[in-house]
């Protein structure tokens, strides 16, 4: 018999203007999990669309060079002139001292026509805004425009000098931010911007300090930057070790979003997810609020396909009111974070509204609205008139069961399908989907417990169990929801907390709190007395000093090695390759191929190298290697391959030569020390006054700041990460708001056999409390296995329990559960036993 689709539009819409309990609890799980989708894809769009169209500016052109300690020669400039403009940038790091403290700080030297897209914002005294002329030499100083940190750090303001090693500068204002800052990297070192024209002045390139050039190039019309790679390997081969396109660079970043993108797609698909558990319980609730309406319908001649379609048709309604609601606040995150951290973003970001994640959110939404109503509609639509007006719904059928599973696959497709990763995107939802049903089965593990304790406990402990065991227990229907958001939330907390201990606890145990570079052969036997003074008790396990020299691997038995074959470990084939060399091995390094050199050998040179990087590289034991040391090609045979551990304390090279042949180049030393916080300006301050020019690097402020920025950049997943929790907290407020009508029902009795009120109150809050800890507990582990799983195996970290934010949430759980069952038992307690027992009917 064919559906009647007018009325059962019309019956639809007269049904749903009567109102009808469940509504608002269908509508918000809902909107719930649309939003976390269409947020975090919206935001992620904005970044994206933000990078494309600024990203010639975020680079500041389109190609970039990058050389340690050396430039271009001058035939080399004037080939990159010819083909567009160019800007030389030189970077140099050295201590810099103001009346107030001493610190390492980061000079950018750059040229007249920096940028060559853009500009420098700055805040200069008096409302000036020529930056330029701040950077002039006035009163036989130059001036120099000073980030925030410097300011911070060093205790100083604009007028003020900072003096170097070996002349000093003028702070004239602050330079807020760089047009290409983005894609330039981390500064571990306060930063000062200072004019090109005083690099002389200062001597901070004849000096033997450590510095590197980067070239910008602002390609001319019609030429691509693939055809000038291309060439400007073939005409200058020795210095083709790093030379980067715009997109090579913005292409990273781009990566780094698409990973958030995915990862808060996953967060925003299991909040729907968990959602999805209170869809279920509204929609049973809608279906059992209609119980006269459909028996009425039947008793008239409905067929169950008709009473079905008016359900679904509601379902439909309300899922569409949704998704708009859902779809809006998505569209409008962008808009939103834009407004309220502006300039502040790591990421520049596109005000706009992205159609491709409000679609996907959409259908991801109307296909989870009828993946979880299924079974209840498919109940209400096989159960009998008869047995309506007994109340109580049938079984659903398995064509409804069917139905729900091909849904939720369909899901899981267009989760997939909207990902840059469809793979790892479907791997994940599949895992959220698994998980669900896991939560799912330890409630009914939990109700089979308590039907076993039963007859064990009494009181209103008993009661309480009882509730959990019946066949409206709250554990199957609640345990999901509320675990996979507590799973998540465990999850993320456990990693941010672990990755943010290994930089800010872990890491000062294993590596050195200060390092001092540049130390001259002859001031070495000077520095060790005065850090020994400064530190008394100071071990040999603490202290580490090494020779230390610039090399650059040029060939490989007489080959040239190209840096663009290796991945992992490109910078092995760049410059600025830290080399040293030593007559024994270092502990705790070990060969794994070939043999070490006899300790007082002076034959021809020697290398070992570090396993991983070699095996990448394609060299092995007898290979001749030529290196760039110094400016002179020295070959050298490799003998051995060791392991090294670079999250141990020591100077860890991959390169070290055998004794006997760079001794003659007089390299400078660095300096390894792990030392307690007060050790700090005590050491440092002797070591000023024997050499002014020794860098010193405060590791521990380092890796301060570097915690700092990591805690706030996950922010924004811990947020969405909580939207997956309140998306399972709704979904226990529907099963809870579903099961009250048989608990009004039950308790009315109780009462009137003689029960307290206080009593059922208590033993429903009791119950409840339980449920949301064995859900939360349940959560906990796995989120924990999920965490110590990606730190120890993923980021090979060590694993560290934030007992403090588990046992947080953990209390606040319970707590809220408490709570929760308190405020629903005395509604479903409220009325009198008399009334409730002869309307025939719960109202």
């Amino acid at each position: 018999m064919d559906i009647r689709w007018p009325l059962i539009l019309s019956l639809a819409l007269s049904d749903l203007r009567g109102g009808a309990k469940g509504l608002t609890t269908f509508i918000t799980c809902l909107v719930l999990g649309i939003f976390a989708i269409a947020a975090s894809g919206s935001a992620a769009k904005a970044f994206q669309t933000g990078l494309a169209g600024e990203s010639r500016l975020l680079y500041g052109g389109d190609i970039r060079l990058s050389f340690a300690q050396r430039t271009l020669p001058a035939e080399a400039e004037a080939w990159l002139q010819a083909r567009g403009q160019v800007t030389q940038m030189t970077v140099v790091r050295l201590m810099g001292e103001s009346d107030a403290a001493r610190r390492l700080v980061e000079l950018v030297f750059i040229e007249d026509n920096y940028p060559l897209l853009g500009d420098i914002s700055v805040d200069l005294p008096d409302g000036a805004t020529d930056w330029r002329k701040a950077l002039e030499r006035k009163n036989n100083q130059w001036g120099a425009l000073a980030f925030d940190r410097v300011f911070n750090e060093l205790s100083t303001q604009a007028g003020d000098s900072l003096t170097l090693p070996q002349s000093g500068i003028m702070i004239t204002g602050q330079a807020t931010k760089l047009p290409d800052t983005l894609t330039s990297g981390f500064a571990f070192a306060p930063r000062l911007i200072v004019s090109a024209e005083a690099m002389p002045a200062l001597g901070v390139l004849g000096a033997g300090f450590r510095y590197q050039t980067e070239y910008r190039v602002l390609l001319n019309d019609g030429a691509t930057m693939d055809a000038f790679v291309e060439d400007f390997k073939a005409a200058w081969p020795d210095y083709a070790t790093d030379v980067q396109t715009r997109e090579q660079g913005v292409n990273g970043l781009s990566g780094v979003i698409g990973q958030l993108e995915l990862f808060l797609g996953f967060i925003g698909l299991s909040a729907l997810i968990a959602g999805g558990l209170g869809v279920s319980a509204a929609a049973r609730g809608i279906v059992e609020s209609r119980q006269k309406s459909i028996a009425t319908l039947k008793s008239l001649g409905a067929t169950g396909g008709e009473v079905q379609a008016v359900l679904a048709v509601q379902i439909g309604l309300m899922a569409v009111i949704a998704i708009i609601i859902g779809l809006v606040a998505g569209a409008l995150t962008p808009l939103g974070i834009l407004a309220l951290y502006g300039d502040r973003l790591p990421f520049p970001a596109n005000a706009a509204i992205f159609p491709e994640p409000l679609i996907y959110a959409a259908l991801a939404g109307f296909v989870a609205a009828f993946a979880f109503a299924a079974m209840p509609l498919g109940a209400g639509r096989v159960t009998p008139p008869s047995s309506l007006f007994r109340a109580g719904q049938g079984a659903t059928p398995a064509r409804e069961r069917g139905g729900a599973l091909a849904l939720f696959v369909l899901l899981l497709i267009i989760g997939a399908l909207a990902s840059d990763v469809p793979q790892m995107a479907f791997v994940l939802g599949l895992g959220a989907a698994v998980s669900f049903f896991i939560f799912w089965g330890l409630g009914k593990l939990v109700q089979m417990a308590a039907r076993a304790l039963r007859p064990r406990v009494g009181g209103f402990a008993g009661q309480a169990v009882a509730g959990l065991a019946g066949l409206g227990s709250l554990a199957p229907r609640s345990a999901p929801a509320l675990g996979l958001g507590a799973a998540l939330l465990f999850a993320l907390v456990q990693i941010q907390s672990n990755l943010i201990s290994q930089i800010r606890d872990i890491a000062p145990q294993n590596v050195p709190s200060m390092v001092l570079f540049q130390v001259p052969l002859d001031k070495v036997e000077a520095v060790d007395r005065a850090v020994a003074e400064s530190a008394p008790g100071l071990s040999a396990e603490d202290y580490r000093r090494t020779p230390m020299i610039s090399a650059r691997l040029i060939s490989r038995n007489g080959a040239r090695l190209n840096p663009d074959d290796m991945e992992d470990n490109r910078w092995f084939l760049e410059d600025g390759l830290d080399v040293t060399y030593a007559a024994t091995p270092r502990e705790p390094e070990r060969l794994v191929e070939g043999e070490w050199w006899p300790a007082d050998y002076t034959g021809a040179l020697l290398v070992s190298l570090e396993i991983e990087v070699a095996q990448e590289a394609g060299i092995g034991v007898g290979d001749i290697l030529t290196f760039d040391i110094l400016g002179r090609q020295v070959d050298a045979r490799v003998i051995n391959l060791r392991s090294v551990d670079w999250g141990g304390f020591g100077g860890n090279f991959a390169v070290m030569f055998s004794p006997g042949t760079l001794e003659a180049a007089n390299p400078n030393s660095i300096v390894l020390m792990r030392l307690s916080p007060a050790q700090d300006d005590l050491v440092a301050a002797a070591v000023a006054r024997i050499d002014p020019g020794i860098t010193i690097f405060r590791v521990r402020e380092a890796l301060d700041a570097a915690a700092r920025i990591f805690g706030q950049l996950t922010v924004a997943i811990r947020v969405i990460a909580l939207v997956a929790l309140f998306s399972g907290i709704a979904a226990c407020f529907a099963a809870l708001t579903a099961g009250m009508r048989a608990r009004i029902y039950e308790g009315a009795i109780q009462r009137a056999l003689g029960a307290d009120q206080g009593q059922l109150v208590a033993a429903t809050s009791l119950e409840i409390a339980l449920t949301a800890l064995v859900a939360v507990i349940a959560g906990g582990l796995i989120g924990l296995f999920a965490a110590w799983y990606l730190v120890v195996q993923v980021f090979e970290a060590t694993w560290v329990v934030a007992w403090a934010e588990l046992l947080t949430v953990l209390g606040i759980t319970g707590v809220l559960g408490a709570i929760a069952g308190t405020v629903m038992a005395w509604i479903a307690t409220s009325r009198s036993p008399h009334s409730i027992l002869t309307a025939g009917e719960l109202r």
